[in-house]
């Protein structure tokens, strides 16, 4: 099952252990139909036109997502080297 591709309005039948919603870097909306993912810096997206200060937004992910960060190994992965 391709967990990226879920209705987020949609609870699926079986929820994967690995989903973003169980992550630790998972932060939910106010809505709890998306979230942030707060695993890398927030990404730039524009200035804003009143103010001019530059604006930031950390990436928007469905709680059913998944992402890199539960392959196998990653745990180990400060030990490579």
């Amino acid at each position: 099952m391709n967990w990226s591709n879920l209705d987020m309005d949609e609870e699926p039948a079986m929820l994967a252990p690995e989903a973003c919603e169980n992550c630790f870097f998972y932060k939910a909306a106010r809505s709890r139909k998306h979230g942030f993912c707060q695993a890398n810096p927030p990404q730039f997206t524009h200035v804003d036109g009143d103010s001019g200060f530059p604006r930031f937004f950390f990436p928007v992910v469905s709680p059913h997502a998944w992402c890199g960060k539960w392959e196998e190994g990653d745990e180990d992965a400060g030990d490579k080297g």
